[in-house]
């Protein structure tokens, strides 16, 4: 039963992680249908786990955060300017987070962190596998596997088939961003995982040079940043740790502070270049206009916002046609700062503000402990991951993105089994 266990784990994280996938696979009834019956298997399973260990391990004051986050965009829809997507997206974005706290609730942190790697891994063979089929195919494939004769646009296309042509992969999630964030999150927990055999170590060392394939491949110059970011962070928590008077530490923050100042300002002074050498252009690929319209929205309702949409909905009024992009309505933000400004007003950025921080310290904390493997750094690189990847998109808002914040907010512990029926699974 524990094996079952296991692998319904790895279901729910594959199925965050991949969340487009089974959009493009089943449609959106089929998603949606998928997503009510996950969600009512884990509570059955919650429901049925004895009383006492449930009273152990769950300890509310830990989401109290993410709790006042999810319940002000639910009461967001009291004044919301788009009621019916402020109810649908916070019924699926607590959903997300309900599952994290299920699978929190049954798994250790190492236990956990090796199911989130099979799962991503997964997502990367299971990527190859398409983009090779297609490309074999020698057409588009669109999703719910419509035929693409009179479609020539590739930003419909579920997966575009120019793996052995050169040019931008998408995967099964059918989003060349979703996927490169993907492979870094891969590329972290093979990196810092604490299993150190022979096998292990080979095979890490695989998926890691797949996820760097597939990175370059998919071309975010977000999730490029994002590694050099968790690089830099890696090595001053490292040093950080090894640093034991308040003067070491002194002059240990003056002198990092100052070099991020110049790395930064040097980035800055240099952004024509930098944008040349990522591929993008000084409006970041359109995000400069997207940003202006949406705080233009924004700025009509500063405190309390327009109300919740995490993401928007294109069959909703009031952002069908609103934001577009190749002919298609635009999601979200592209930044999840301003996107979350715009839906909840200051309360929510304020809000937004406090899971970062509480996740930030909880992370910072574990990160810095001495006498511990390098998996401690994992909490720290994903808030990294977040940060960076929030600057560009709105994923951290939403689906896996809120998930994972929700968990690192909470500096969340479990148990590492579940007992089900008074048996151990």
């Amino acid at each position: 039963m524990r094996l079952l266990t296991q692998g319904y784990s790895g279901l729910l994280v594959f199925s965050a992680l991949a969340y487009s996938f089974w959009f493009n696979l089943l449609g959106l009834a089929g998603a949606l249908a998928l997503l009510i019956v996950l969600g009512a298997r884990s509570t059955i399973i919650w429901l049925r786990t004895r009383r006492s260990a449930a009273l152990t391990s769950f300890k509310p004051r830990r989401w109290l955060l993410i709790g006042v986050y999810l319940a002000f965009a639910f009461i967001s829809v009291l004044w919301s300017s788009w009621p019916a997507t402020t109810l649908a997206t916070a019924v699926i974005q607590a959903g997300f987070v309900l599952q994290a706290l299920f699978l929190v609730r049954i798994r250790r942190g190492y236990e956990l962190a090796s199911i989130v790697e099979v799962a991503a891994v997964l997502v990367l063979l299971l990527s190859v596998a398409m983009e090779i089929a297609v490309a074999a195919a020698g057409a588009p494939l669109l999703p719910n596997f419509l035929a693409a004769n009179d479609v020539s646009d590739p930003h419909i296309y579920w997966v575009r088939g120019n793996l052995f042509e050169g040019g931008r992969i998408q995967g099964i999630v059918g989003n060349a961003n979703l996927l490169a964030a993907v492979c870094v999150i891969v590329m972290i927990l093979a990196a810092l995982n604490v299993s150190r055999s022979r096998t292990a170590v080979v095979l890490r060392l695989l998926t890691c040079t797949m996820a760097l394939w597939l990175l370059l491949r998919a071309g975010s110059a977000a999730m490029l940043l994002a590694l050099i970011a968790m690089a830099l962070v890696a090595v001053l928590t490292t040093l950080w740790s090894r640093t034991t008077t308040r003067k070491s530490r002194a002059v240990f923050i003056a002198c990092s502070s100052a070099a991020v100042a110049i790395l930064v300002a040097g980035a800055v002074a240099a952004r024509g270049f930098v944008f040349e050498a990522l591929g993008r252009s000084d409006s970041l690929t359109g995000r400069v206009g997207i940003w202006e319209k949406v705080l233009d929205r924004a700025n009509s309702s500063p405190i309390a916002g327009n109300g919740y949409a995490s993401p928007w909905n294109p069959w909703d009024s009031a952002f069908s046609d609103w934001i577009t992009d190749h002919g298609l309505t635009v999601f979200h933000a592209h930044n999840m700062w301003i996107d979350i400004y715009m839906q909840l007003g200051g309360v929510g950025v304020m809000l937004l503000v406090s899971l970062v921080a509480a996740g930030v310290v909880h992370a910072w904390r574990r990160g810095t402990q001495r006498g511990v493997g390098r998996e401690r750094l994992i909490p720290l690189m994903l808030v990294v991951l977040l940060l960076v990847q929030g600057l560009t998109e709105s994923a951290p808002l939403m689906y896996w993105g809120l998930a994972a914040l929700a968990i690192l907010s909470a500096g969340a512990s479990a148990p590492s089994r579940v007992r089900t029926g008074g048996r151990r699974e």
